[in-house]
């Protein structure tokens, strides 16, 4: 996956689900957040939506022990 680091790789290795770390970068804009720190309502709400989406996805390929992959 694109993105990873050596600690991300550590942490899969273990059994943890990384995301992408690039799956919100389009999001880093100033009409999403309300200072430097935090997403505005508009923001939260996308961020929500994407990560439904991303989770659910991973949901729906997990192997038969459960796990996501």
């Amino acid at each position: 996956m694109q993105g990873t680091d050596l600690a991300d790789t550590g942490l899969a290795a273990r059994g943890a689900t990384i995301l992408n770390p690039l799956l919100f970068a389009d999001l880093e804009r100033p009409e999403y957040y309300f200072d430097a720190h935090h997403p505005n309502a508009t923001g939260r709400q996308q961020i929500t939506e994407r990560l439904v989406g991303e989770l659910l996805s991973r949901l729906d390929q997990r192997p038969a022990t459960g796990r996501l992959r």
